[in-house]
């Protein structure tokens, strides 16, 4: 079974690596947008709005985001899966390891706080456009990944799943 998973994870990835050279642009500007220090300015930015307008809960949700990035650079050094050999990984300038996806996990914990909040407080039919929006957004810098040859498709699913479970745990500081 094992060896089953390992053979898809590996096929898919190399399929989507396979996609039209045109989608590199695109791919680098979405990937340019899981990029920890892009998604840490918007987060600050969503934490000082948020203790600007005097909502602690939301504050909180912010701060607690800078803290689940960290379960994700912990993961990585306990479970050490190498990442695929392209180029594009070699050349990165910060090495580490492949899974979870750090893109795809801290796109889904900020911007899915922000499509959360967006569909929250925005108006119909803004706030539906907005979610939709930032969702797709959160889909693309996954499968940048994979395309630009930084990760497996496992890499991705695993850091959207974990990061998705913090996710939860963070609108539950929201609701509560």
């Amino acid at each position: 079974m094992r060896h089953t998973l390992s053979q898809f994870d590996h096929a898919t990835t190399q399929s989507i690596q396979k996609w039209p050279n045109n989608l590199r642009l695109p791919m680098l500007v979405a990937s340019f947008m899981g990029l920890p220090a892009v998604t840490g300015i918007i987060g600050l930015t969503g934490l000082l709005f948020s203790y600007n307008y005097g909502d602690e809960r939301v504050s909180l949700a912010f701060m607690l985001s800078f803290a689940a990035l960290g379960v994700s650079v912990f993961l990585k050094l306990v479970l050490r899966r190498e990442r695929p050999e392209t180029l594009y990984a070699a050349s990165m300038r910060f090495k580490s390891y492949s899974f979870p996806s750090g893109h795809s996990f801290g796109s889904i914990v900020l911007y899915g706080l922000l499509a959360y909040l967006t569909f929250l407080y925005f108006a119909a039919p803004w706030g539906l456009l907005s979610t939709g929006i930032i969702i797709l957004l959160i889909f693309l810098i996954g499968l940048s990944r994979v395309y630009l040859g930084a990760h497996y498709v496992f890499d991705v699913l695993g850091g959207w799943l974990l990061g998705g479970l913090m996710l939860l745990a963070l609108l539950n500081t929201i609701r509560s």
